[in-house]
């Protein structure tokens, strides 16, 4: 079984090495090859881009120092063993869970964000236990 499941944070260098943020996981693996929602965290500057849906402070997990917002817009379908791959060469670092209350906000968020993609919706709302 994986250590890549729903609920854990992870700090990855995605979209590149040189820009790693904060992740969530918002699925357990689905498919073949297994693929998981992931959702990156990015500081709020209050740029037009930014999705206020869901904004995260510092105390909401101890990797956030500034507050945050979840950028819906970006998140993705990551294929497992990628993560995998790179937890093993040191690229990713598994992080602890955020709480269970905070990870709610930012699931729901998924459906609340008008920012969130049709495919992310779908996919979590089948595998990632959010609904309407």
């Amino acid at each position: 079984m994986s250590d890549i499941q729903k609920g854990i944070a992870i700090h990855a260098d995605i979209p590149s090495p040189e820009d790693a943020h904060l992740f969530f996981v918002l699925s357990d693996p689905v498919g073949n090859p297994p693929k998981v929602a992931m959702v990156n965290i990015s500081t709020k500057r209050n740029l037009p881009f930014e999705d206020h849906t869901v904004v995260l402070q510092p105390g909401d997990h101890s990797f956030i120092r500034h507050d945050s917002f979840v950028y819906y817009e970006y998140a993705r379908l990551i294929n497992v063993e990628v993560v995998e791959r790179k937890v093993a060469e040191g690229k990713i670092r598994i992080l602890e869970a955020p709480s269970p209350e905070v990870f709610d906000r930012v699931l729901a968020g998924v459906m609340n964000s008008p920012r969130s993609t049709g495919k992310i919706k779908n996919f979590c709302r089948k595998n990632g236990g959010v609904s309407h």
